[in-house]
């Protein structure tokens, strides 16, 4: 009777272990899924945050260099000059204050004077010029001679040109 109550009692405690390893096995596998879950949601949360961050940042900049391009325009209207070197000089003063590394006018048909800096080839000079017509500043980017990519904004103007057209854009 003694043997067989050790024996009752060894396999219960075998089956005890095995529930026992079988319960732990369980336990990490859930924890692991639920960690892995719970990281990829951070992993979202967190590059969705950042991409927020990143787009206002982008916009607040944009949105301050416009309004640069917009004093400029402001400190020397169009209406008041003729075509010349005093222009050419005022507005050449002007990008320089700000830091503009081009400062060009456009025509309606992507005609370019450059003003200051090295000449800028736009990569999307339609819809620039769309959301210009629309009474829009436009933003696009571009490049220089070097390759170097550019960012482009442009704000409404009517300059007079050195051909005798006026500009519909001023663009730094």
């Amino acid at each position: 009777m003694v043997e067989r109550t050790k024996k009752t009692l060894l396999v219960s405690f075998l089956c005890m272990i095995l529930l026992c390893i079988l319960v732990f096995v369980w336990l990490v596998s859930f924890m692991s899924r639920k960690s892995e879950a719970t990281i990829s949601d951070i992993g979202i949360i967190y590059m969705s945050e950042m991409n927020k961050q990143m787009q206002e940042k982008f916009e607040a900049v944009v949105g301050i260099r416009v309004s640069q391009i917009e004093g400029i325009i402001r400190r020397n209207v169009p209406d008041t000059y003729v075509y010349g070197q005093e222009m050419v000089e005022e507005l050449q003063l002007s990008a320089s204050v700000r830091e503009f590394a081009y400062l060009g006018l456009y025509t309606d048909d992507g005609k370019c004077e450059t003003i200051y800096g090295e000449p800028v080839e736009m990569i999307d000079a339609e819809a620039f010029f769309q959301s210009i017509n629309n009474g829009e500043n436009g933003v696009t980017n571009g490049t220089n001679s070097e390759g170097e990519r550019l960012l482009l904004l442009g704000c409404s103007a009517e300059y007079p040109m050195k051909d005798g057209m006026k500009s519909v854009a001023l663009v730094a």
